[in-house]
């Protein structure tokens, strides 16, 4: 968000040269002469509010539909614009889930490996990143190792992602200072507030500074959002997960005895979250 933030407020500097005139229009096959209009077009593409911009390197790169545009992160010079190849995006219209894990990376020993098997078995395309833990986690640390994911289409409008724990704190503030469209977000033990004495718990909570205002956001980058919570978490009382789920505007499914779904929980498959998956990608355009 604070790519985009940072190009729409120098907006009026973005420009072209003859050679990116050239290439613009030749590669985007658009039937428009004049510099201004070229320019006017592709500050339209940066400022729609679905755009994604994004720094890598010395340049920002806009993406919207199928069309990405170059600009040089110094001087705002738009260098050129592709369209997307079209194999690319017939890649994108089956549906993929990640799941992302807790702080210590223990859902691998949890309901992980139930997750996985089920996605195998349904045709759906699995990713399990994996993070630093503990004291090295971090949002940066984080957000580089999805940002690849994200950068060769692999995370687009048919994309499930689950967050379990810490990752239920993360992907909210990822998606929504991306901008980045998503088909359907669930969360596993996600709570918002901690009044615990854990002093990695609240250090780690703030490194990755998820706020009701971040939580209320999503829905405007995802169709679906659900919240799968226990009514016996160890780390969360029930009235902060139901918190969380409330400023998600999320189904919430509370699940007995569930405990925060990690490998001292004992629980190695979640029946309701299966059955999530499989409706959202019998009805991923609802």
């Amino acid at each position: 968000m604070q790519d985009k933030k940072r190009v729409l407020e120098n907006i009026d500097k973005i420009h072209t040269t003859e050679m990116g005139l050239n290439r613009i229009k030749k590669n985007l096959k658009l039937n428009l002469n004049e510099k201004e209009e070229i320019v006017n077009y592709c500050k339209k593409k940066i400022t729609d509010v679905k755009s994604n911009i994004y720094k890598k390197g010395k340049n920002y790169y806009c993406e919207l539909e199928d069309i990405r545009i170059t600009i040089n992160s110094k001087s705002y010079t738009i260098i050129t614009a592709h369209q997307v190849k079209e194999i690319y995006k017939k890649k994108n219209t089956k549906t993929n889930l990640f799941l992302i894990h807790s702080l210590h990376g223990n859902t691998k020993e949890s309901f992980a490996s139930s997750i996985e098997k089920f996605c195998h078995e349904k045709n759906i395309d699995y990713y399990y990143p994996e993070f630093p833990k503990g004291e090295e986690a971090s949002f940066k640390k984080w957000e580089k190792i999805l940002d690849i994911y994200y950068q060769k289409g692999q995370m687009n409008e048919n994309t499930i992602i689950i967050g379990h724990s810490l990752g239920a704190d993360f992907i909210p503030v990822y998606l929504v200072k991306k901008q980045i469209q998503i088909n359907t977000f669930i969360s596993i033990a996600g709570f918002l507030q901690y009044d615990g004495t854990n002093t990695q718990i609240i250090e780690i909570k703030n490194k990755f500074n998820l706020s009701k205002y971040i939580l209320q956001n999503v829905q405007n980058y995802t169709k679906k959002r659900y919240t799968i919570y226990s009514n016996n978490d160890p780390i969360s009382s029930i009235n902060f997960l139901e918190e969380y789920a409330n400023n998600l505007h999320a189904k919430k499914i509370m699940i007995p005895k569930g405990g925060h779904f990690g490998p001292k929980s004992n629980i190695k498959r979640i029946k309701e979250l299966e059955e999530i998956i499989l409706s959202r990608k019998n009805n991923k355009n609802n």
